[in-house]
């Protein structure tokens, strides 16, 4: 084994466990992805820190980030406070980024 993927989901009190196609796409939509995603990549790194040896950590990155000029200072933020150095670090492109992004 080398490493992990982060796998986000939500236990809500009444619904129990929602799956991430419940809640990322209303995330996405009322624009609290970028909040969730930074919070996710400093909760994941901090993790990958405390792990031995060279195991990495991946993590699914949002359209909304990938447009974002901020993700490049996020993720050494993440890397930082963590710890953790970058070859450790796995950013991963959702569905949503390909779909999103225009062929030209």
């Amino acid at each position: 084994m080398s490493g992990f993927e982060v796998l986000l989901r939500w236990r809500h009190p009444l619904r129990g466990l929602v799956p991430p196609d419940d809640f990322i796409l209303l995330a996405e939509d009322i624009r609290l992805i970028s909040s969730l995603d930074e919070w996710l990549l400093r909760t994941a790194c901090a993790e990958a820190a405390r792990w031995p040896g060279a195991m990495t950590v991946a993590v699914n990155v949002a359209a909304q980030q990938f447009e974002s000029s901020r993700l490049v200072g996020i993720v050494e933020a993440a890397l930082l406070a963590a710890g953790l150095p970058g070859s450790r670090l796995e950013l991963e492109i959702t569905k949503s980024t390909l779909l999103n992004d225009p062929v030209s």
